[in-house]
């Protein structure tokens, strides 16, 4: 299709397309992961760890539609293979499990993961400044 577009219409149809696909990207994979429990260069991977170094977005029709079930990010991490429309058969499972055993399994609403992001990025901005 790019073919029979002009060159610099051709241009500004890509530059768009990835800017916007970034944006989105960045918006799904970030608030899961960063700012997170980080696991050592030299500890063993565990499904403790697979819970606690992932958040959670607070599901909602929209949320899903958006993440496309990636806002269950534990019963993601923990299984990895099942469909996206039973994780949150999943998610109560494991919350319940969480709460039985004192394991911490959090979630939180997308606002609120956007603020812990900032706070964690300025922290290490901090950090990279002090040393």
């Amino acid at each position: 299709a790019l073919y029979f577009l002009p060159l610099v219409t051709a241009f500004v149809y890509l530059a768009t397309i990835i800017l916007v696909g970034g944006a989105y990207l960045g918006i799904i994979f970030a608030p899961n992961h960063k700012g997170m429990e980080e696991i050592g260069p030299d500890e063993a991977e565990s499904w403790t760890q697979q819970i606690s170094s992932t958040r959670n977005i607070t599901p909602s029709g929209t949320i899903f539609f958006l993440y496309g079930g990636l806002n269950y990010q534990i019963e993601h991490h923990l299984f990895t293979s099942m469909s996206r429309f039973k994780l949150a058969d999943a998610r109560v499972l494991v919350r319940e499990f969480c709460k039985d055993k004192g394991i911490t399994y959090h979630e939180v609403p997308w606002p609120e993961t956007i603020s812990e992001l900032y706070d964690a990025l300025k922290r290490e901005a901090k950090r990279s400044f002090v040393n």
